[in-house]
């Protein structure tokens, strides 16, 4: 397994939400490579792009289907599921970027060819 990351100089002082890449990158771990024999590369990449900061965690793992994403990001079936079942951590995720920064996460992915979960943000910095 190998877990690398590009982040650019400007993205240095960003302020962040608490516990926003973490998890992100623990799902690919735990739910993206960690059953695979060969293992697995995941990259954490951050990035200025037009007033903006641009996060993304990528995996070359065992990806999802289209139908997954949904009932991951499915608000209303939170409280009946806990994190191991999946989902939770994603959920909270998106619904904190939501409601607390105006914005969202989007997920591209397919089974067998991996995933890329990417947030952009405002370009604040501390």
């Amino acid at each position: 397994m190998n877990v690398s990351c590009e982040i650019s100089k400007s993205a240095y002082l960003i302020k962040l939400p608490p516990l926003l890449i973490q998890p992100l990158v623990e799902n690919a771990i735990r739910h993206g490579i960690a059953n695979r024999l060969e293992g697995g590369n995941v990259l954490v990449r951050v990035k200025e792009a037009g007033g903006s900061f641009v996060f993304e965690i990528e995996d070359d793992g065992i990806g999802m289907t289209g139908e997954h994403i949904k009932e991951l990001l499915e608000h209303d079936q939170i409280e009946a599921r806990t994190d191991l079942q999946g989902g939770v951590g994603l959920r909270n995720i998106h619904k904190r970027l939501k409601y607390m920064q105006g914005t969202e996460l989007s997920i591209e992915s397919a089974a067998g060819t991996g995933t890329k979960v990417t947030i952009r943000l405002p370009g604040e910095s501390a």
